[in-house]
C-alpha cells in the first residue's frame, strides 16, 4: 500500500488549555492558533495538535 502523507500530527487534549499552551510555549514551542479551542504547537520539525478537553 502506497501512502503520500507528508506528516501525522498527534492530538493532546488539555483540561486547562491556557495553562497547557503556556507550558509548551515556555519549553520553546511555537504556537499556531487554529481556533479559540485548538492550536498546533511545534518546534524543530516536530509538533502536535492541542485542544481544550470538554
Amino acid at each position: 500500500m502506497k501512502h503520500n502523507a507528508v506528516s501525522i500530527r498527534p492530538f493532546i487534549g488539555a483540561k486547562d488549555f491556557t495553562l497547557s499552551r503556556e507550558f509548551y510555549k515556555d519549553l520553546g514551542f511555537q504556537e499556531s492558533v487554529i481556533t479559540k479551542d485548538l492550536s498546533y504547537l511545534y518546534t524543530e520539525g516536530i509538533g502536535f495538535i492541542s485542544k481544550t478537553h470538554s
